[in-house]
């Protein structure tokens, strides 16, 4: 799940990435499955920690942050689509 703004999701994201703002993921949090495993991440991580914490609030528990960060996976040459 990418949690960065619309605008910076649209520049590239992991295949298949959901997009939730950290900003609206409190209000959003119904929209996702507490069954399902949620790999968050941001550009720097700090957007994904405070997600993380939302979600674990909401009665999340397979929640998970990508401590690589996507500006990372991007360095790195991995594939992002638009």
């Amino acid at each position: 799940m990418d949690v960065r703004t619309i605008s910076e999701f649209e520049e590239g994201h992991i295949e298949n990435a959901i997009n939730i703002p950290v900003d609206e993921l409190g209000n959003r949090v119904n929209e996702l499955n507490k069954e399902d495993e949620l790999l968050d991440y941001c550009r720097t991580g700090n957007r994904s920690r405070i997600a993380i914490k939302i979600l674990y609030n909401a009665g999340y528990t397979k929640v998970y942050h990508m401590k690589e960060r996507i500006s990372v996976w991007v360095q790195q040459g991995l594939p992002t689509i638009q």
